[in-house]
């Protein structure tokens, strides 16, 4: 595995920046910024991977990828907002 694709799976796939509070979408199963998936869903209401209608929109926090971020950051010095 290159280290660019570890680096990948921490960018929200909407914005492409490293995710802060990252958000698990139960009905589609993808990971993405809080923020930028809330916005999303109000203006479009389907998932932004898969562009299929989400008839549900339930996030829960995804705390396993949140500590891989911060140990990502700690090894890197890179800060978050």
């Amino acid at each position: 595995i290159e280290m660019d694709d570890i680096e990948d799976t921490l960018l929200c796939p909407i914005t492409q920046e490293l995710m802060v509070d990252p958000v698990m979408n139960v009905e589609d199963g993808h990971t993405y910024e809080r923020t930028a998936i809330e916005e999303w869903f109000s203006v479009k209401g389907t998932s932004p991977i898969t562009g299929a209608k989400l008839a549900l929109f339930q996030l829960i926090p995804n705390y396993a990828l949140k500590s891989t971020i911060q140990a990502h950051c700690a090894r890197t010095g890179h800060k978050l907002p």
